[in-house]
């Protein structure tokens, strides 16, 4: 379990309580739960010895620290607390750790968005891969695009003058093979690699400049005609198409190894339209269930996230636990509901408390019988300590080795990919950082396909980085 007993690894004399909170100058803000599976009994002090209060903390319940210092009894550390209008003591092995983040503060993201950058290009529909008439923003010129970056950086991206001067600096040079980011935050310039890397490929393909910076760089043509960006949310497969006199490419472009893409809406969608014909797999599976569910390609595709999310869990509860509807309906998502619920230190009903019980038991049960599980040892831990926050993360990575071990998901899940004639690009983080452009270009035809879970934290019940996903290697 993951309590505030637990000894401190970074400073072995210790227990974690001094480090969470003793330590801690915002120690009275800190949002702190009883144990998963624990009651606390309650104590106050009398004579310098504890007597019971008759009152025992149920599992998961909010409670307030009266102190930031934990007092022994009897060799036994306690916490100070304030419940239901009571102070007393209850051990501090009876305390979850704080979700708080207690790292040094971080600069503030740009927060930018590649869009930001196109949003001035002209608005056109074009055949992009096999699909036709797809919405993009178009150039046809480097100044088109110049103009467009300009503006997005004068007008999305705010309190970072520095950085907006740089990559002003670097459209105006006639070598684009190396940019000046010295004095920029290295959070910044991974966040300028992740989305402005998304239009770099344009403006490298309009000053001819592709065979410097890109390896191979022979799928490219001469004399960019056009560069785009398709606008459709429901087409995520490729983030950019370049039309050259005598060729066409689609680049997905990715920062480093790249953020893994999204399977929810770059994959599923093609699998709800023609899993039909599918054989008998995890994957058909999966797209039954998210069909059954009332969704659509274009519902799915659109990136909906809640869509996405909801299908997970779906998917978790009846392919991968393999609970009952009679068991555990999720009626309107109510797993998720739940577990949002004791975030917010809400109470659960007698029946939300149940069906999580149902839930987590399963989960146990599928540690114990299943040889095989994407996510390590640690992250096994990690998910077992944290009922009922990490039932995000096991349907993710579940799901994801499901996927992962099944020979016949992977061969209709690589058709989809593979099947695409583009290219991804990916930018290297560490000469990024040194100001060198340097990407390194991977056709899906010839690289291996790996289905992640691991996008978000295991901790983080929302998922907000991201559901199953899948990188090419």
């Amino acid at each position: 379990m993951a309590h505030l007993g637990q000894i401190d690894r970074r400073n072995p004399g210790d227990v974690v309580f001094t480090r969470y909170v003793t330590k801690n100058p915002d120690w009275n803000k800190l949002t702190l739960r009883i144990e998963n599976g624990q009651f606390a009994e309650m104590f106050e002090e009398k004579n310098n010895e504890l007597e019971g209060m008759n009152i025992n903390i149920q599992p998961r319940t909010e409670i307030k620290l009266a102190s930031n210092k934990y007092k022994e009894f009897q060799k036994k550390k306690y916490a100070n607390i304030e419940y239901q209008r009571k102070k007393g003591y209850v051990l501090i092995s009876k305390i979850r750790k704080p979700t708080d983040n207690l790292d040094t503060e971080r600069p503030p993201k740009l927060q930018i968005l590649a869009e930001d950058f196109t949003e001035k290009g002209k608005d056109e529909k074009i055949t992009v891969l096999s699909a036709k008439n797809v919405p993009v923003k178009i150039f046809k010129t480097f100044d088109e695009l110049k103009k467009s970056i300009i503006w997005g950086l004068d007008n999305k991206i705010h309190n970072n003058d520095y950085a907006v001067e740089k990559i002003k600096s670097y459209l105006d040079k006639k070598d684009l093979s190396r940019i000046d980011l010295a004095g920029i935050d290295d959070r910044h310039i991974d966040e300028l690699g992740v989305y402005f890397g998304e239009i770099l490929i344009g403006l490298l393909a309009f000053k001819n400049q592709l065979s410097n910076t890109c390896t191979p760089s022979n799928m490219f043509g001469i004399n960019l005609k056009s560069f785009s960006v398709p606008t459709d949310p429901a087409f995520k497969l490729v983030d950019s198409s370049l039309i050259f006199d005598s060729t066409t490419v689609s680049v997905s472009s990715k920062y480093d190894k790249g953020a893994a893409a999204s399977f929810m809406s770059n994959v599923l969608p093609y699998g709800i339209k023609y899993y039909s014909d599918y054989k008998n797999c995890f994957f058909k599976k999966m797209c039954q269930i998210a069909f059954n569910m009332g969704y659509t390609s274009d519902l799915v595709g659109a990136n909906r996230f809640k869509f996405a999310k909801n299908i997970t869990f779906e998917v978790g509860l009846r392919a991968v636990l393999n609970i009952k509807k009679t068991n555990v309906k999720n009626t309107n998502h109510s797993i998720y509901e739940s577990i949002r619920k004791v975030a917010m230190g809400r109470s659960l009903s007698s029946k939300e408390n149940k069906e999580l019980d149902v839930v987590i038991e399963a989960i146990e049960d599928y540690f114990i019988k299943k040889g095989h599980f994407d996510g390590k040892s640690k992250v096994i831990q990690t998910i077992k300590d944290n009922y009922p926050f990490t039932i995000t993360s096991f349907f993710n990575y579940s799901v994801a080795s499901s996927l992962n071990n099944d020979s016949l998901s992977k061969k209709y899940i690589g058709d989809i990919i593979g099947g695409k004639d583009f290219y991804q690009a990916n930018l290297s983080k560490t000469k990024w950082r040194r100001g060198i452009v340097d990407i390194k270009m991977v056709s899906p035809k010839t690289a291996s396909l790996k289905i992640l879970g691991s996008m978000s934290g295991a901790t983080d019940f929302t998922a907000k980085q991201g559901l199953v996903n899948y990188e090419l290697q």
